[in-house]
């Protein structure tokens, strides 16, 4: 069974920045990383091969 944590951080851009090395920090410790994103923010991770992003469906522009 594959360990697995889910990053809940609803936050700008900015947030998302400062809380990506804890998704690292989960991956080397051997945790499958799940992180809902919304869909204007998933291009951001496609930089890091140990996130799993998952699109809410909405755009973080219809909340500001």
């Amino acid at each position: 069974m594959t360990k697995k944590k889910i990053i809940i951080q609803p936050g700008k851009m900015g947030d998302i920045v400062i809380t990506t090395p804890i998704a690292k920090h989960y991956h080397e410790m051997g945790y499958e990383v799940i992180w809902p994103v919304f869909d204007n923010y998933k291009n951001y991770f496609d930089a890091f091969d140990y996130i799993t992003p998952v699109t809410v469906g909405a755009s973080m522009n219809s909340y500001a």
